[in-house]
């Protein structure tokens, strides 16, 4: 592993257990191994550094949940599969969806607000409600309430499991998602 991914990967380690204001430079050189210097050889600033491990992660998720994506799928199966990539990747990772939710709720003060579907990324996401939309199967609703409808339950339902260890078969995720799907079809 290169030493930028290795400070980007230990800065998320370090927001997930300290949140933001438990990340320091000093500490995060220490952590990674490495000296002061070569954090600041690969980013300016602590803004710096916090705008591109939101990049780097963008990128880890966009390819684990477009993983077995093709455009031969159907709008309502390339949604399964993004609702089952997403499930799957928090409960492989919860660590990660503590660090998003950092990232995409700075305090007022840092100036470099983030949005998780900033960048284009995750844009093949936005693309399949917008085409959902057109193509009328969807409802005509801002993409932001058809992700909220759909895609968050993935997320949200995957927390529930983690939090409350809650032990639920294949078959009712299937559910889950189905129902999330019927919630957002006309």
């Amino acid at each position: 592993m290169d030493k930028h991914t290795q400070i980007l990967l230990t800065a998320e380690k370090i927001l997930a257990e300290r949140g933001l204001y438990g990340l320091s430079m000093k500490l995060l050189a220490d952590s990674a191994g490495v000296a002061a210097g070569t954090i600041y050889r690969y980013f300016e600033n602590k803004e710096a550094l916090i705008t591109e491990l939101h990049r780097y992660i963008r990128k880890e998720i966009a390819i684990r949940v477009f993983s077995e994506w093709t455009d031969q799928h159907t709008h309502q199966q390339k949604y399964n599969l993004l609702w089952r990539n997403a499930f799957d990747s928090v409960l492989e990772n919860p660590q990660r969806l503590a660090v998003i939710e950092i990232l995409c709720h700075l305090p007022a003060e840092c100036s470099n607000k983030l949005k998780m579907f900033d960048g284009e990324e995750l844009q093949p996401m936005l693309q399949l409600y917008q085409q959902g939309i057109d193509s009328g199967e969807l409802k005509d609703w801002p993409i932001a309430v058809l992700v909220t409808l759909s895609f968050d339950s993935a997320i949200n339902l995957a927390k529930r499991v983690l939090r409350d260890r809650l032990e639920i078969s294949d078959q009712l995720i299937d559910e889950v998602c189905l129902t999330s799907w019927k919630t957002i079809t006309k």
